[in-house]
């Protein structure tokens, strides 16, 4: 009977290629870390105060919002489409707004008046655009408005609370 040979491995690797190929690891993984970090940070968006905007003037926000509250108040669609960007504008349907009030309820009463203004510049992805939130008063119900203006002053995003 043959004894068996304990078989004995041994390490290709020295300690000194090991701690090499460790930090090797470590290195590659913080260099994709910092990647993905400095990419995430360009890809959300960054506000800023409108007042001290080189590229939109606040009063001039301010009141295209205002603007753009009266032409939805007087049903004036086309009129809102022409301020507003292409990708937006088939929103800017009285069918479309009906929608949208209905979901936040129908019966809002008569306009009052508009009782908040908070503006800031937003940059995201190198776009920058000028975004406003209004609270407006109606007989029976206060409406959020969330509107956004690109750098022409055209109506960007739009949105209802």
């Amino acid at each position: 009977m043959k004894k068996k040979q304990k078989q004995t491995t041994t390490d290709p690797f020295t300690t000194a290629e090991k701690k090499q190929k460790r930090m090797r690891r470590f290195i590659t993984a913080a260099v994709v870390l910092l990647v993905v970090s400095i990419a995430c940070w360009w890809a959300l968006p960054k506000n800023s105060s409108l007042e001290s905007s080189d590229l939109f003037d606040a009063e001039e926000v301010k009141a295209k919002a205002e603007e753009v509250v009266q032409l939805l108040n007087a049903e004036d669609y086309d009129s809102l489409q022409e301020m507003t960007v292409e990708e937006v504008r088939f929103n800017m349907t009285k069918e479309k707004m009906d929608e949208a009030k209905e979901q936040i309820g129908s019966d809002w009463g008569e306009f009052q008046s508009i009782e908040e203004i908070s503006t800031a510049e937003r940059s995201q992805r190198n776009v920058k655009a000028a975004v406003v939130q209004m609270v407006v008063a109606y007989e029976n119900k206060d409406i959020t408005y969330m509107l956004a203006f690109n750098t022409d002053m055209q109506l960007a995003a739009f949105g209802l609370q």
